[in-house]
């Protein structure tokens, strides 16, 4: 005669602990696989661990657990909602207290240690204390996810929100439950009084909702992070032709309303420290020039590597005033600046300086009606940087503004051919 599986806490428990064993597998496998795009893995792998342990500790403890099981038990608990927290704040780049939650995580075991060795009247309060910590942390833990899920609605940061959320309002019931002395929020983990089983269900859930959520998360963090790197220069850091152009083009491609501006920068001499010190020291000089530029650019701007030592650079919402201050900054920032580079025989240091041509996009500059286009812009930012160049050099030049009559004419291979 068969039996029914039924949904008593002693199955939920081994459930728990099983399928938990199966994910802290999988991260940890995963987090050794990529060592360098972990993005919270081997944090999700300790708290699936750690989640098993107490899970594993309660099912094997019986109707008459000794205290010291108890508090162990607890201790993992905690230890898995604390490194719960540690995986997603490590997968969206947060940065998180470890002073508070280690000091979360002791006021839930306070009262638990108190209950079951100091005084087994106060076994009410370790109910409390125990779930407000927990609560505390899945709370702290789905608002992190939550802040991903308005920037990002993908179906897994959805899931994820929703069942830290539920988990962190059953654990906050349960706490509730137990301030108001309501019968079955005892600590008893086997208790099949409803509130507990309703605990048990929403950490099954959690366990296998949210690990499917997060793996999935980190796989999409891991693609843009592949992506991103395939978009970089190699050498610079900085986007590649072809990345920079598709960019731009969106931004161009927003309208008259969107104001920008291009600034062509060129190393000067270039040739010649690649003859004084061999092509390698040559590249160290154009990575340390690159550097210049990245931390130059906000956020919001485009650099990319536009072909040898030239590069380009999109400035948003940016006018001629603000990208003739730019490029003058950054021409004045690299004659300052050493590099320091291996010579024939020794290390040495060397100096390079930039020269910089610039342009601000126009409204209709032919009087046709027509928005000047990303390939104009760039075409006149390059003729500066000729003048600059010719001019002597470690200067920046403004681009001169298009007549209605001599209209402006863009080479068709523009965007295959960089300064000559």
């Amino acid at each position: 005669m068969s039996s029914s599986l039924n949904l008593d806490p002693s199955t939920l428990l081994f459930g728990i602990s099983l399928l938990a064993v199966v994910m802290a597998t999988v991260s940890i496998s995963a987090a050794r696989a990529a060592p360098k795009e972990q993005f919270g893995l081997s944090e999700w792998g300790i708290a699936m661990a750690a989640g098993a342990g107490s899970t594993l500790l309660s099912f094997t403890q019986g109707s008459a657990p000794s205290p010291l099981l108890i508090v162990a038990t607890n201790a993992l608990i905690m230890a898995a909602g604390a490194y719960c927290l540690l995986a997603h704040a490590n997968l969206f780049g947060v940065a998180v207290s470890h002073r508070l939650i280690v000091a979360i995580a002791a006021f839930g075991l306070s009262g638990v240690v108190m209950a079951f060795f100091i005084n087994d009247a106060t076994r009410r309060l370790a109910v409390v204390t125990a779930n407000s910590a927990l609560a505390a942390l899945f709370g702290m833990t789905a608002t992190i996810v939550a802040r991903h899920a308005l920037r990002r609605r993908t179906p897994a940061s959805l899931i994820a929100t929703a069942l830290v959320s539920v988990l962190g309002a059953a654990l906050a019931l349960r706490s509730l439950l137990a301030i108001l002395g309501t019968p079955g929020a005892g600590v008893q983990t086997g208790s099949p009084r409803p509130p507990q089983t309703f605990v048990l269900v929403a950490g099954l859930l959690f366990v296998a909702g949210v690990s499917m959520a997060f793996f999935s998360m980190v796989h999409d963090r891991q693609r843009r992070e592949a992506l991103e790197r395939a978009r970089r220069d190699g050498l610079t850091g900085l986007y590649t032709r072809a990345a920079f152009f598709e960019m731009a083009e969106e931004i161009d491609g927003l309208g008259e309303a969107q104001s920008y501006a291009i600034v062509m920068v060129d190393i000067d001499n270039f040739k010649s420290i690649n003859d004084a010190f061999g092509h390698a020291s040559g590249d160290v000089a154009l990575a340390h020039a690159a550097r210049l530029i990245a931390n130059s650019v906000r956020l919001s701007d485009l650099a990319g590597r536009y072909g040898g030592e030239e590069f380009c650079i999109l400035l948003r919402d940016c006018g001629e005033p603000d990208a003739a201050l730019f490029a003058q900054r950054l021409v004045v920032e690299a004659s300052q600046q050493e590099v320091r580079i291996q010579g024939a025989r020794e290390a040495c240091t060397a100096r390079f300086t930039l020269s910089a041509g610039y342009a601000s996009r126009i409204a209709d500059p032919t009087g046709t009606g027509r928005t000047e286009t990303l390939s104009e812009v760039i075409e006149r930012a390059d003729q500066a940087l000729y003048r600059a160049k010719r001019g002597g050099r470690n200067q920046a030049v403004a681009a001169q503004t298009p007549s209605i009559e001599e209209g402006i004419e863009i080479p068709t291979t523009l965007h295959q051919s960089g300064v000559a």
